[in-house]
């Protein structure tokens, strides 16, 4: 089917592959094949940039899954790409890989999305304590990127935890996002906080 889920899949698939074939023939000049789309070679560049500014002897791990403990509950996600520099206080990198139009609105979430990959990183290879976190949006070429150390990405996935878990308390500047608006305000639009 030509849904864009299913499109979405084939591009993560193919970048995959693409990083799987470089770390064997240990070649990142050579592009993904000639028939990939746009989306692919942008993703596969993205890896091979990182992968070059990890230096000799990084690890990359491509769609890799993460068990996270996530303050007592167990969070299961699977990395994009993620480059370890062999000198761990050296950043890590992160990179989530995004099909479609990369709305501006949705970058809260994926923010989070990849502070908590990252804290799974810090879980499970301690000592990697300094992350560069991005977002690629494939078919735009646009990336949102920012770094932050292991103790700041925990602070900010309790901040989001604690008010997650606290369903009474209302964060009115997320409910234009909020699929449940309606429930909440049956008579119309949440009212702007002052």
């Amino acid at each position: 089917d030509g849904s864009a889920a299913d499109r979405g899949r084939r591009v993560h698939a193919a970048i995959s592959e693409a990083v799987s074939r470089a770390l064997e023939d240990g070649d990142w000049g050579r592009a993904p094949d000639g028939g990939a789309e746009p989306a692919v070679r942008r993703g596969f560049a993205r890896a091979a940039e990182r992968a070059r500014e990890a230096g000799e002897g990084c690890v990359v791990l491509s769609e890799e899954p993460l068990d996270v403990d996530l303050f007592g509950r167990r969070v299961s996600g699977v990395a994009d790409l993620v480059v370890l520099p062999r000198d761990p206080s050296l950043p890590t990198a992160v990179v989530d890989f995004k099909t479609g139009r990369g709305e501006p609105a949705f970058e809260a979430s994926h923010r989070l999305q990849l502070e908590a990959y990252a804290h799974g990183v810090a879980q499970a290879r301690p000592g990697r304590v300094r992350f560069r976190l991005e977002v690629l949006y494939v078919d735009r070429g646009r990336s949102v990127s920012w770094e932050a150390g292991a103790a700041e990405v925990a602070d900010r996935l309790w901040g989001a935890w604690s008010l997650a878990a606290s369903p009474g308390r209302m964060e009115r500047d997320h409910c234009r996002f909020c699929e449940f608006g309606k429930l909440c305000h049956p008579s119309g639009p949440a009212p702007r906080r002052r």
